[in-house]
């Protein structure tokens, strides 16, 4: 159902960003058939289409770190500024190497157990904060 409310919103560029226990389970990729995957896969070269989940299928997103889950706190710290890049955006590719560097390493540190997000990215990298002006 998910999937389908996404596929409704007239818009080129989407970002899903999911913090939960077996986010990973989820896709942007369409169930259909294959003549509808290649036009969809077209118009996503296109555009740009990503996800970015907490925890891979039947793994735990753990929680604690800065009053949120992990997940969280690390989206938060690169939304601030820590994933900028040297135009100084954050775009959604710098922002996916942030957390996939960071979210292991945190867990790791703090727990002994790495959690590794799920990364879905199709298309068009695409900025998602911008310096002020």
């Amino acid at each position: 159902m998910l999937r389908e409310m996404l596929a409704a919103i007239p818009a080129s560029k989407v970002l899903v960003l999911l913090d939960t226990c077996s986010s990973g389970r989820f896709s942007l990729a369409p169930s259909r058939g294959l003549d509808d995957k290649a036009s969809l896969d077209r118009l996503q070269r296109m555009t740009g289409r990503a996800l970015i989940a907490a925890a891979a299928d039947e793994k735990m997103a753990l929680e604690g770190e800065g009053k949120h889950g992990v997940f969280t706190y690390i989206l938060l710290r690169a939304l601030a500024g820590a994933a900028k890049g040297d135009d100084k955006d954050v775009d959604v590719g710098e922002l996916a190497k942030y957390i996939d560097t960071q979210l292991p390493e945190i867990t790791k540190r703090k727990w002994n157990y790495e959690q590794f997000p799920v990364l879905e990215t199709r298309g068009s990298v695409f900025p998602v904060v911008r310096p002020a002006q």
